[in-house]
């Protein structure tokens, strides 16, 4: 961080002509956190939390390219911790939540207890076209909607048994799969209200 609050990396990733580059989007900062280069985050003066990386082993990514060709990280600001409610409720769980391109994804073991969704996880019957390989099957259940999600690839999405031509996307983690709320609650006829600014999702039923 500069005396004139402005913020700069190192480009680590050739060796051979290592020297700082400016962060763009990053402008009176007054504190800076960071990692091994690969992400870090900054304070702005108005208390406003930015946030830039490279995108490497699933950290926070931003801008385009890479540093090694063109120097283009860019600082955004970090979303609002994220807070759930379920009829007028706190609902808090052990397991990562987040906003993957612009969308709210939760795991299985979160929201959907509350709400009265039953989400079991099973095995398709095996594939012929895939050497008879068993894929794990997410099934979530309200009322009288079933709405299933095989972790083919691409997903593939069955409402009440009947395949949707409709795309949905899951992502993994290391400890998780993450799950579109947003798609779901939707299909299964649930009201989300999520405020973006705040972080707060409010879901009724």
């Amino acid at each position: 961080m500069r005396s004139n609050g402005t913020l700069w990396q190192w480009n680590y990733n050739a060796e051979a002509a290592a020297k700082p580059f400016q962060i763009s989007n990053a402008q009176s900062i007054t504190e800076v956190w960071g990692t091994t280069g690969t992400f870090g985050l900054a304070q702005r003066k108005d208390g406003a939390l930015l946030g830039w990386g490279e995108g490497f082993y699933g950290g926070l990514a931003a801008g385009s390219g890479t540093v090694t060709n063109d120097e283009s990280l860019a600082a955004l600001p970090v979303q609002a911790p994220l807070k759930f409610t379920v009829n007028g409720q706190p609902v808090t769980f052990y397991g990562t939540s987040g906003v993957i391109g612009g969308k709210l994804y939760v795991p299985y073991t979160s929201v959907f207890k509350a709400l009265g969704v039953k989400a079991v996880m099973s095995q398709s019957n095996p594939d012929p076209k895939y050497n008879n390989y068993r894929f794990t099957v997410w099934s979530f259940v309200y009322g009288n909607t079933t709405v299933q999600i095989k972790a083919a690839d691409p997903e593939q999405l069955f409402i009440n048994g009947k395949k949707s031509e409709q795309a949905v996307t899951l992502y993994r983690l290391s400890d998780t799969t993450l799950f579109p709320l947003e798609d779901l609650t939707r299909l299964l006829g649930i009201s989300l209200d999520w405020n973006k600014a705040t972080g707060e999702a409010r879901l009724n039923n």
